[in-house]
Order: structure tokens, then C-alpha cells, then sequence
């Protein structure tokens, strides 16, 4: 999804909530409402900057009291002239309760997206990194949205010819925003990802850089060690420097493998790409929404993913156990419902010797 039509979409979402919010009284808003509320402000800047500005359309709107005071009852469809009531005075209604609370939430959405008393805006040669259990999306200067997962790290460094973004570790969806002349370029460890407008993810793993393509057209190259991410050149561009880019091939002139929405690449270390596939991205980018899926993985290896994610530790206990085999879908953020998956395909013990741990062994 582009930039833009982001923002449109969450321009809507914020639309509603005021709506919402406009036309019940505190009594009356569910707690729930407000939690619900409270979490999608938090879920990205661009719904906090949203909410903001449609809070400021409405203040600036009740300020004109000429809206007030216009009135069409009893007006025939085709009349073209309105009467204006009387400018009595009148008693001013009641303000809402919703300012009540409302300021505090937006103060938690805001907070959410500050780091050390510094707006998540990333420019020139900016740094933000996540911990653990901490998943942000941050704007970037140029409209673009990085969605950064736990344990994560991007640099970016902006300037009027080339967008260059550093994934130092971690993994990162990347929604650009549309720009012909400023290639947007992720580096990471030996691989370089470029860009125009389009949505990817990239995963940086210990032996393996893993692109995978939602939306739009990605070019990926291996890139020696220590040696400047720069722009592509115009002969890079050019037809005869690389082949259909919906055939997802390597172009043999500039070892460059060409990736379109639903596929994917792994870059091994040693620079070398294995054959592009075909997926399902929204299956393989689920970790970006928060859902982890398994096809065949150790459950020692699926407990070091969860626990990424949370704050309370998975401990796997026992070779076996920990080599058995894990398929499934299971959200991030519920360690227990893989507990419970484990433990209705076979006998475990489940033990919680603190609140910041779970210990799980084959049962006796």
C-alpha cells in the first residue's frame, strides 16, 4: 500500500473515531471503545497525526459559529437561498466529556512513538532501534513507512538523489513512497534492495538475507564488503542490462535478481542467491502483522521467535523436545497458545518459575 493512500485510509479511520466519539458521552463509551481507541493510536504515527489533525478541523469548524447559524428547513430542493435564524443570544451547550479522557490517550499514542524526547522521524543519518517485546512504524522524511519488528535496528541517511536505508539487524516492512528520481535503497549486510514505490520486507538473519515483495517491483543485488550502497546507474536501467522483471531471473550484466509482488530471495552470506519463489506474502510478511507462522520448525527454534516478541521467556527442556517439529500460525504476542498447541499433540510439563518465565518439558 503506497504512502498516500495510507495516510487517505488513515485520515478515515480517525474520521470515525471522532464520529464516534462526537456523539456519545464518556458515560456512554464502552471501555472497551476507549481501549480499542487507545491501541490504534498506538499502532503508527500516522494515526496519532491523523486523529490530531481532524481534532483540529472540528475546533477550527465550532469556532465559526456562522455554521450554526444557517439553516435550510423548509427549503425546496431547487431553492439557491438559505435564511439565516436569529442572532439572539443562546446558552452554550454543555461541553463534551470525551476531553476528559481523550488527551490521555493521545498523549499514550504519542508517547508511544517517542524515544528519548525525540520524534521517530527519520532523516539525515538517523538511528532507532527496537528491543525486545517492541515493535514500532516510523515515517520517514520522505513519506515513506518503515514497520520495525523486536530486536531490530535501521539507519537512515536521506539525501536529494538516493534514499539509503541500513537494516543492521532485525527485520523491517518497507512501504515507499513513490519518487522516480531518489531510489530508495536498503543495505543490508551484503545485500542491497532497491526501490522506486512499492512494499517489501527484509529479514536479516544470521547466515540469510531474506526479500520478500508485497506490492510493486524490487531490484536486488549482492554488494561487496565495506564498499558505498550507491544509485544504480542509467545502464542498470536499461532493457538490455537486465531481463523481463516479471521472469524474477538473475541479469547476468549486473548480477541483479528482479523480484515482483509474491516473490521471494534468500541472499546466503557468502553473496550467492538461490533461485527466486513464489509465495504468499501476506503469509510470509505475517510477522509484520504481528503473527508468526511455522512450516516445519524446531520448537527450540519457534520458542526463540516468540521470545522476541514478549517479555515473558519461553524455555524449551530436552533435546528431543526442543527438535520436535512445529507447524502453525500463532500470535506473537500469546506464548500460551503455543503451550497449548504443544501440549495437545503430546505429554509436557509446564512450569512458571517466575513471572518472566515459562519452562516447558516432556513429561515424566
Amino acid at each position: 500500500m503506497e504512502a498516500n493512500e495510507r495516510r487517505r485510509l488513515a485520515t478515515e479511520e480517525a474520521s470515525r473515531w471522532w464520529i464516534k466519539m462526537d456523539t456519545r458521552s464518556a458515560d456512554t463509551l464502552s471501555a472497551e471503545d476507549q481501549r480499542q481507541f487507545t491501541e490504534w493510536l498506538r499502532e503508527s504515527p500516522l494515526h496519532v497525526s491523523a486523529m490530531l489533525h481532524v481534532a483540529h478541523v472540528h475546533d477550527a469548524l465550532g469556532r465559526f459559529k456562522g455554521w450554526s447559524e444557517v439553516a435550510t428547513d423548509g427549503a425546496d430542493e431547487n431553492d439557491n437561498v438559505v435564511t439565516l435564524r436569529d442572532q439572539s443570544p443562546r446558552e452554550e451547550s454543555a461541553p463534551r466529556r470525551r476531553s476528559a479522557w481523550l488527551p490521555a490517550a493521545l498523549a499514550a499514542g504519542l508517547c508511544t512513538f517517542v524515544v528519548g524526547g525525540a520524534w521517530m522521524w527519520l532523516g539525515r543519518g538517523e538511528v532507532i532501534v527496537t528491543d525486545r517485546a517492541e515493535r514500532r512504524e516510523v515515517m520517514l522524511s520522505d513519506g515513506s513507512v518503515v514497520r520495525l519488528e523486536p530486536e531490530s535496528m535501521v539507519r537512515a541517511s536521506m539525501s536529494d538523489d538516493v534514499r539509503n536505508i541500513t537494516l543492521v539487524r532485525g527485520r523491517a516492512l518497507f512501504h515507499v513512497s513513490k519518487d522516480p528520481n531518489r531510489p530508495f535503497i536498503v543495505a543490508a549486510n551484503n545485500t542491497a534492495v532497491r526501490a522506486i514505490g512499492t512494499a517489501f520486507g527484509v529479514e536479516h538473519k544470521k547466515d540469510e538475507i531474506i526479500v520478500t515483495v508485497a506490492e510493486g517491483e524490487v531490484a536486488v543485488r549482492p554488494v561487496a564488503p565495506k564498499i558505498p550502497i550507491l544509485p544504480m546507474t542509467q545502464q542498470d536501467e536499461s532493457p538490455s542490462a537486465a531481463q523481463p522483471a516479471s521472469a524474477g531471473v538473475v541479469s547476468k550484466s549486473v548480477s541483479e535478481v528482479r523480484l515482483t509482488a509474491g516473490k521471494q530471495v534468500i541472499v546466503q552470506s557468502s553473496g550467492s542467491a538461490e533461485p527466486v519463489r513464489e509465495v504468499d506474502a501476506e503469509r510470509a510478511l505475517a510477522w509484520s502483522e504481528g503473527r508468526l507462522v511455522f512450516d516445519g520448525v524446531p520448537l527450540r527454534d519457534v520458542a526463540e521467535e516468540f521470545n522476541r516478541y514478549n517479555h515473558v521467556q519461553l524455555r524449551i527442556e530436552g533435546e528431543d523436545l526442543g527438535q520436535r517439529l512445529v507447524r502453525g500460525v500463532f500470535q506473537a504476542s500469546d506464548p500460551e497458545t503455543l503451550i497449548a498447541f504443544i501440549g495437545a499433540g503430546a505429554h509436557v510439563s509446564v512450569t512458571y518459575p517466575d513471572r518472566q518465565n515459562i519452562v516447558v518439558a516432556a513429561a515424566p
